[in-house]
């Protein structure tokens, strides 16, 4: 039952950000909410190798809630495609006007003719996964969507053999506005 209300939840998420519905948009520092998911993935994986790289901080304008989803799905797609031991890095850096991420494994990397579908609804590289282990596949669809309701952008590089890298590009923050960061709990952490 629970993965039936989790499939409703993010076809219901796909829909609201198809029909260009607003997030909730406000100044915040992407290298607090890395770090956060980066202290929430050690205890979910707590065999994971995660290295974050970060400047410490990076404004953006977006929607907490919803970039947090993109960075767990993200870190949680290397963990779950990679063998035990992989090494996982969340890079965060400044490319001019926008922010960029880059998650990047070590793992057996992905066949260039399954490149083209990874954001496709539904879709998953291997055939013979079943829904047991792996997800709906609409993991990376939502990632896509989200950052793009953000007006920022998505890739994929992948070597078979070498590893993985998801990079999303967001638009930075205007310089001197007040930075803040929900924690899990509500409480604010302001700089």
């Amino acid at each position: 039952m629970a993965r039936i209300r989790l499939l409703v939840e993010e076809l219901g998420l796909l829909a609201r950000l198809d029909t260009g519905r607003p997030l909730d948009l406000e100044p915040l520092d992407l290298a607090q909410l890395a770090a956060s998911i980066a202290e929430d993935s050690s205890i979910i994986y707590p065999d994971l190798d995660l290295i974050v790289e970060s400047p410490p901080s990076l404004p953006v304008l977006g929607d907490a809630a919803r970039l947090q989803q993109v960075l767990r799905n993200l870190v949680g797609n290397a963990v779950q495609h990679t063998p035990p031991g992989t090494r996982v890095r969340l890079v965060l850096t400044q490319a001019g006007p926008e922010a960029r991420v880059a998650v990047t494994d070590d793992g057996p990397g992905i066949p260039a003719a399954d490149l083209p579908r990874l954001f496709d609804r539904f879709w998953r590289a291997e055939a013979s996964r079943s829904r047991d282990h792996g997800g709906s596949g609409l993991g990376l669809a939502i990632v896509q969507a989200i950052v793009r309701a953000h007006g920022g952008r998505v890739g994929v590089v992948s070597e078979v053999g070498t590893g993985t890298t998801v990079s999303l590009y967001l638009p930075t923050a205007p310089g001197g506005v007040r930075l803040s960061y929900h924690a899990h709990a509500g409480a604010d952490q302001t700089e």
